[in-house]
């Protein structure tokens, strides 16, 4: 059974064709629907269920970016990001959870992500700020 996933907005290439995002949600249909629209628009995406896979997929693959959710069994989406922000070249996380306080960044301040979204969040809003964390830093 296809699933009938939202088409991506018109979009221009993404900045680097081959970037690579992990996507770690328990969730089946919202990690599945992030992968499925972001391999649409030519990024190259992995997916994991639980955390330990996560971190496997991130030490094989290096993403550039990983979407994380928080409440997750085992090792939850906290202690994924903090052993990633520990790697000598970190990648990007943001995190995309059900769980959180609208208009709060307390969560942000506490967690070392560079992004945080609250469920749902729309996939073009993801690619979005996708797209914005694979832009070069400033020194």
């Amino acid at each position: 059974m296809e699933k009938n996933l939202p088409r991506p907005a018109k979009r221009e290439p993404i900045e680097a064709p081959s970037a690579v995002v992990l996507v770690v949600d328990d969730v089946e249909d919202s990690r599945e629907l992030y992968v499925q629209y972001l391999s649409f628009l030519g990024y190259q995406v992995y997916g994991a269920a639980n955390g330990l896979v996560g971190l496997e997929l991130a030490a094989l693959h290096h993403p550039e970016v990983v979407v994380l959710d928080l409440s997750m069994p085992g090792m939850d989406g906290w202690e994924v990001c903090n052993r990633l922000k520990r790697e000598p070249s970190p990648p990007r996380v943001i995190v995309v959870t059900g769980h959180g306080m609208r208009g709060t960044p307390q969560t942000q301040r506490e967690l070392p992500c560079d992004a945080y979204f609250l469920k749902p969040c729309l996939p073009d809003d993801l690619e979005s700020e996708i797209r914005r964390q694979l832009r070069p830093r400033a020194a």
